[in-house]
């Protein structure tokens, strides 16, 4: 659903219509002449007759027709004898344009004529007489003439440029802007203008296809030839609001996809002025754009630069207007937008909305990255007006002048256009464009060139035709400024993005110059974040740590076990030194001198089963690593290590070995089990032989001795004495105890032997079935 500022302002229009009907019964002059004779000059109304006096006519004439042309004819055109230097013609959208241009050429004869359709006419016959803006409605049949004699004018060149906006007329834009641009400027190098331009004296009128797209782009094109150093004023062809079509003719043609340019030379003794007036100021609130069709003057979406929140184009309005979808166009009558550049604003007014996607279009191309600031109206009348004397300050009266005027001051001001009314110093004429130039385009803006007849010698001021050079060189610039600024404004936006922001530059549909690097990286960004997800899918379920290192050491990607085992997180975009280093015999080596760097550079890959990883808080990890180059487009680009923690690994073969030492050990016991066995097996059994003899060899000897005492006392004595010789006693009472404490030594041993048996044998003692 798309709404047209024309829907708006339908029954103003029709208020316009019946204003029309009541100004021509009250005796408003349809069509006025200015006929030369013996007499002072005078202004004829070819509808009642009545007479006023012309000043100037012999420098310019200006009456307001109709489709017919009634009241003009070929005499309109004469000075003192000669033909004009220049004709202009502003004419209504909805009479015959090629007619009336048809009409003018047969009477004009060979003098230059440039004719342009409107959206309405402007006209001031006479100075300080009758409205400016002449009425309009749902249909007016209007012609408003500009006659400029040589006495004014001393030469006039006229050409034709052909904008190559084909592509753009059909809706389908191909053309780069720096093609198109490059097109245009080869079309302009062409012209060979017949005289000197000097600003001071030469200026260049300039009407456009209104519908064309290409102000900007023609612009662009004329600094970049750099062969025409003057002001470039004038306005784009309006039309209905249908915006079906808009023509220009250039003295031969009816052309549509072109521009007109008339290179415009005074007389010595002629001056100019420039006018320049806007009723609006900068707010505080904006916004940046981000999706937007420079071509078709599309903006869809834009961003909150203090939120990096993006939206619809008309839902950042809405906010930023405090108001609903549907009263947006009821805010625009007082607000509108533009940029600022310098300590300049450019006006970039609202042409229409689509509810439905929320886009909104301009009458000017607004391109991403532009900063779009909301503009509040000042008075309408009050600004005109001050703005008109302050630019007539210590300026002599004016003789002639050409108003280009936006369509929207005529529509979002028609109470208050009456305020402008005998205001103008001399005859006036022009038209309400779809949009105005002056250097370079612009909206919502009045513009117009004043002339004055200044004596030779006699000095003359005008602030922008004196700091011409200067505002040439900001000409020259701006498109270039405006890129740089919105590439800067973009970046710094960029580079506070998150991925949502960062899917939105990637999905841009209409890419500027300026704005495709920072997509097509966004998109790179997009693709390299999507493929590590589907990395970390793959990875993130293996125990195994996995690195991506770039040429710069750099980690790209690491998977979760990568970043428990090196004990940060994320590890992705931290240097692989900083987190982690290789120890060879107990010394760092950095990535840049390591086995990895050499893997990339080499493309052999690299197998460690024992290394070890000194991290970044001071633990040494046991790795087993292995490290591949990975290749992008053919091309060496980073190296994939994947490692595993072999500390638990390391362990168990310290616990194996120990257990191998220990089964040897066993071994070796049961060797000396088998060794000492054989001898402890006779040692006790000699040791019981010796047990069982000692027994007897005591009750003998307790039988001698019995035997001896009861013999002769010598005999007793005799045994007495090698009794206690021999300390029988002593022996007979420690000698038992001495084979038993052996025995239960011998036993100790062979329980031992059994045990080291078992255990270099183990099994069990219980009998077991067996075949």
């Amino acid at each position: 659903m798309r709404h047209r500022l024309t829907l708006l302002k339908r029954d103003s229009f029709a208020r316009g219509r019946r204003q029309a009907t009541r100004s021509s019964s009250e005796g408003r002059p349809v069509a006025t002449t200015v006929q030369q004779g013996p007499d002072a000059p005078r202004s004829i109304s070819a509808v009642t007759g009545a007479t006023a006096i012309a000043p100037h006519s012999h420098l310019v004439r200006v009456s307001e027709t109709n489709a017919n042309l009634d009241g003009i004819s070929s005499d309109f055109f004469q000075f003192d004898g000669s033909g004009a230097s220049l004709v202009l013609a502003f004419v209504s959208p909805h009479i015959d344009f090629s007619a009336v241009c048809a009409k003018l050429s047969g009477m004009v004869g060979t003098v230059p004529m440039v004719a342009v359709s409107t959206a309405g006419e402007l006209c001031n016959a006479a100075p300080r007489s009758g409205s400016l803006y002449r009425t309009t409605g749902d249909h007016w049949d209007s012609v408003v003439i500009e006659a400029f004699g040589p006495a004014l004018i001393a030469a006039v060149s006229v050409h034709t440029i052909p904008l190559h906006n084909d592509d753009i007329r059909h809706g389908t834009p191909r053309l780069s802007r720096g093609e198109r641009v490059r097109r245009i400027a080869a079309s302009l190098a062409a012209v060979q203008v017949p005289f000197k331009i000097d600003s001071r004296d030469t200026l260049a009128l300039t009407f456009v296809d209104g519908l064309s797209a290409c102000e900007s782009y023609l612009m662009e094109a004329v600094y970049k030839v750099g062969q025409f150093p003057c002001l470039f004023i004038g306005g784009s062809a309006g039309g209905t609001f249908d915006f079906s079509r808009t023509e220009v003719f250039d003295g031969r043609e009816i052309l549509q996809n072109h521009a007109v340019i008339t290179f415009v030379k005074l007389a010595a003794d002629k001056r100019y002025g420039i006018l320049k007036s806007q009723n609006f100021r900068k707010t505080d609130k904006s916004f940046v754009t981000l999706d937007a069709d420079p071509d078709r003057r599309i903006v869809t979406t834009v961003i909150d630069q203090e939120t990096f929140t993006v939206e619809s184009t008309i839902a950042a309005m809405c906010r930023i207007l405090d108001c609903r979808a549907a009263e947006l166009q009821e805010r625009l009558a007082d607000h509108t937008f533009g940029i600022e550049l310098g300590d300049e604003i450019f006006v970039r007014s609202v042409s229409s909305f689509d509810f439905d996607k929320g886009s909104v279009t301009f009458y000017c191309d607004v391109n991403a990255g532009d900063k779009l600031f909301l503009l509040e109206s000042t008075d309408f009348v009050e600004q005109t007006r001050g703005d008109y004397q302050t630019f007539m300050c210590d300026k002599p009266p004016p003789v002639a002048a050409i108003l280009n005027d936006c369509i929207l001051r005529r529509l979002y001001n028609e109470p208050r256009l009456k305020g402008l009314d005998g205001l103008w110093d001399c005859p006036v004429a022009g038209f309400s464009t779809f949009g105005e130039l002056l250097g370079i385009n612009i909206n919502q803006t009045l513009t117009a060139v004043f002339f004055f007849d200044v004596p030779v010698g006699q000095s003359f001021c005008d602030p922008f035709v004196d700091r011409f050079p200067v505002h040439y060189g900001r000409f020259v610039n701006y498109f270039t400024s405006c890129r740089l600024a919105r590439v800067k404004l973009l970046n710094e936006i960029r580079g506070q993005t998150n991925g949502q922001l960062t899917d939105h530059f990637a999905d841009m549909g209409h890419m500027s110059e300026e704005v495709t690097a920072i997509t097509m990286h966004a998109r790179l960004e997009r693709a390299q974040r999507d493929s590590q997800n589907r990395l970390l899918a793959i990875t993130s379920t293996l125990f195994e740590g996995v690195l991506l290192v770039a040429l710069d050491g750099d980690i790209v990607f690491a998977n979760p076990s990568a970043q428990r085992m090196l004990g940060r997180e994320p590890l992705a975009g931290c240097s692989l030194d900083d987190v982690m280093t290789l120890q060879t015999r107990g010394e760092p080596i950095t990535f840049a001198h390591g086995p990895f760097r050499r893997v990339i550079e080499t493309g052999a890959a690299a197998v460690d089963d024992d290394a070890v990883f000194a991290t970044a808080d001071g633990r040494r990890l046991s790795i087993a690593y292995a490290a591949a180059q990975l290749q992008e487009e053919g091309k060496p680009d980073a190296v994939v290590i994947s490692f595993r923690d072999i500390e638990t690994l390391k362990a168990a073969q310290r616990e194996a070995l120990q257990a191998s030492r220990l089964a040897s050990v066993g071994q070796l016991a049961a060797g000396i089990a088998h060794e000492i066995n054989t001898p402890i097996q006779y040692i006790g059994d000699n040791l019981h032989f010796i047990d069982d003899a000692l027994v007897k060899l005591i009750s003998l000897a307790a039988a001698g001795r019995d035997l001896a005492a009861a013999g002769p006392g010598e005999t007793a004595s005799r045994f007495e004495d090698a009794v206690k010789t021999a300390k029988l006693p002593f022996l007979m009472e420690e000698a038992p105890v001495a084979i038993r404490e052996s025995l239960d030594g011998v036993a100790q041993i062979a329980r031992i032997v059994l045990s080291m048996k078992e255990f270099s044998h183990p099994g069990t003692s219980a009998k077991t079935m067996t075949d």
